[in-house]
């Protein structure tokens, strides 16, 4: 009997092609997607791939054959995990899809801020040439810290852009030990407090859970440098977005980068837009063209290596589900 996955959304030829390849594969690809037809299709779904659809309890319960699901990207934190624990169904990351993607936007963001780009571009464009240059801002990254909290994937890859450009890397992770940060060349630090006071720049690159979700707040953004700034390609909910726009308003914070927002899509009215020290983008930090083959190869080789009885555990967010 063939095996159905579903892709809640299309996904680059790369992954959906290794699908396409499989005689014992049938695939339904939901292009548009609506709520309506994913509950239709998922019904006979052994397998799911996800982009930026949440897949709630109600939806797996809609699922009586679900083997696996898989994310096309590493948060998932739109995903039931209980729920599929449960019924003792893995859910699997694109481990190695989007970081190198990530690391990339967050990093433009710390040279675009320091070098007030966005400014001097609209005000050069207006006829402002003189005028700009003489109220410049601008400064250089070399000589200042940069903040990373969170050393898993994506932390890894921008800490090492960071000291190339002469910076100071300091880490917060409380997951991972101080030797294993420290034998890679950077500085851990014990809390968060500690690497916010001391930093020129912080970058989030940890997930969204009950303990990191506002984790720049009034009270923690206060404690940061005048003039620093703050870098979020992450997850919207990490940044309380009222207590950054006091911040950047008041100058306190001289700039931010933001790809994520609590609300996606974000509404063009958000009171943070009207700012000129804040670089925004649309959660788009995973979607090189590069990303996007890495990613969804990986999401559907996932599907295909746990049908064959192969599946890595290392790319698995619960893998006490798996049989041992």
């Amino acid at each position: 009997m063939k095996k159905t996955v579903v892709l809640a959304q299309p996904i680059h030829s790369a992954g959906s092609s290794i699908l396409h390849q499989r005689d014992d594969i049938e695939v339904i690809e939901l292009n548009p997607y609506s709520e309506e037809a994913f509950k239709a299709a998922i019904a006979r779904a052994h397998a799911v791939i996800l982009r930026v659809t949440p897949l709630p309890a109600e939806m797996i319960a809609a699922a009586p054959h679900l083997e696996i699901v898989s994310r096309h990207g590493v948060g998932y934190d739109a995903v039931d995990l209980e729920a599929l624990n449960a019924r003792n169904i893995p859910l699997v990351i694109a481990t190695d899809g989007n970081k190198i993607s990530v690391a990339e936007l967050a990093f433009s963001f710390l040279l675009s801020l320091a070098k007030n780009q966005a400014v001097f571009d609209g005000e050069t464009r207006v006829g402002r040439y003189n005028e700009v240059r003489a109220a410049n801002s601008l400064f250089d990254v070399a000589g200042k810290t940069l903040f990373v909290v969170g050393f898993g994937r994506i932390g890894q890859e921008i800490a090492p852009r960071a000291k190339a450009f002469d910076m100071t890397v300091t880490i917060y992770d409380p997951l991972v030990d101080d030797s294993v940060i420290t034998a890679a060349g950077y500085v851990p630090v014990a809390s968060l407090e500690e690497g916010l006071r001391d930093a020129d720049a912080v970058t989030l690159h940890c997930p969204k859970n009950a303990d990191t979700f506002d984790l720049l707040n009034t009270e923690t953004l206060a404690m940061m440098k005048p003039g620093s700034l703050v870098i979020n390609c992450a997850r919207g909910g990490l940044v309380n977005e009222a207590a950054l726009f006091e911040a950047l308003k008041s100058g306190h914070i001289g700039g931010a980068g933001l790809d994520v927002f609590v609300d996606e899509p974000t509404p063009g009215d958000h009171p943070l837009f009207n700012l000129d020290n804040l670089i925004v983008s649309p959660h788009v930090g995973g979607m090189s063209n590069e990303a996007a083959q890495r990613s969804s190869y990986r999401s559907a080789q996932n599907v295909l290596d746990l049908f064959d009885g192969k599946l890595n555990p290392e790319v698995v967010v619960n893998p006490e589900v798996l049989p041992r």
